[in-house]
């Protein structure tokens, strides 16, 4: 397994956007409702909290005040994989937020709570 990208949750995706290219050299891979920007090996996706409610189709925690908001996606080799890590998120106090699904880039995705409501994605790409 092995980090892919980390998301943001922002306010302005315009002004978030203009300062990742700005302070870190980021290039913009893609921009729809959401940005995802290349650093490296890894990616840095920007996202209203609104989009990523209607994405994931569960309204994330509004904020607060100890907590900033955010998501880690990890890439699996296999939908078998993906479907053991659910099983075994369940069984460690885990919830699960959107069972394996194929998202709009194709590939399959879940999406979990941890235990503190931190929310992870695991994604197969094909």
């Amino acid at each position: 397994m092995r980090l892919t990208h980390v998301t943001l949750v922002i306010e302005d995706l315009e002004r978030s956007v203009a300062f990742y290219e700005s302070v870190l050299g980021a290039v913009v891979q893609r921009r729809t409702t959401h940005a995802e920007l290349r650093l490296g090996d890894c990616r840095l996706a920007l996202c209203t909290r609104q989009v990523l409610d209607a994405f994931v189709g569960v309204p994330m925690p509004p904020p607060d005040g100890k907590t900033v908001g955010g998501v880690v996606s990890i890439a699996l080799v296999s939908e078998v994989e993906l479907n053991q890590i659910i099983d075994r998120a369940k069984g460690c106090g885990g919830r699960v937020l959107k069972h394996p699904f194929t998202p709009e880039w194709g590939g399959r995705s879940a999406w979990i709570g941890d235990p503190d409501g931190h929310w992870v994605e695991f994604t197969v790409r094909k």
